[in-house]
């Protein structure tokens, strides 16, 4: 039997280690143990329907800290998540099949076309080699811009290609 740990840190291990925003990894966790699809040890042998603080059970906390995670809040600063425990092997398992196929960050193609900011880049480097004219606007910058590679651009890439904010 593997030592068990509680689910606070699981979550925030397995994000981590896997590149997967915590929310949704709490998202994921918090449904699985709402739907018995992980198992779990709450306090004091408690089983998911036990009644807590009036007419709330542990299944319906944590089927809140679901929705609260889907909203973009981190349930970890709840100081039950700490008495949930689980087992990391099965854990991990269930994640390995819940997260397959998700890219959550997904990266650049090697040889990819460069974006569109760095092409406005590179034509006002090649076109005004030492400085930019006195007076010379972003508009017509993206407008010569335009005229020369057949592609629309906003003052605010143009800007931003030039390192402005």
């Amino acid at each position: 039997m593997h030592e068990r740990k509680a689910l606070r840190d699981l979550v925030m291990d397995e994000a981590a280690a896997r590149g997967i925003a915590r929310e949704k990894v709490w998202e994921w966790a918090c449904l699985a143990v709402a739907r018995d699809e992980l198992r779990v040890e709450l306090p004091g042998r408690a089983s998911l329907e036990t009644r807590l603080h009036g007419a709330t059970t542990w299944r319906g906390l944590i089927g809140e800290a679901a929705a609260a995670a889907a909203r973009g809040n981190d349930p970890a600063r709840y100081q039950w998540t700490r008495h949930i425990i689980l087992d990391p092997v099965e854990f991990g398992r269930w994640l390995d099949r819940w997260g397959r196929g998700i890219t959550v960050q997904p990266k650049r193609a090697v040889g990819a076309k460069p974006t569109l900011r760095e092409a406005v880049a590179s034509f006002v480097a090649k076109k005004y080699p030492k400085e930019l004219p006195a007076g010379m606007t972003l508009k017509a910058i993206a407008r010569n811009f335009e005229e020369k590679s057949g592609r629309a651009v906003s003052e605010r890439t143009v800007r931003r290609a030039l390192g402005r904010r």
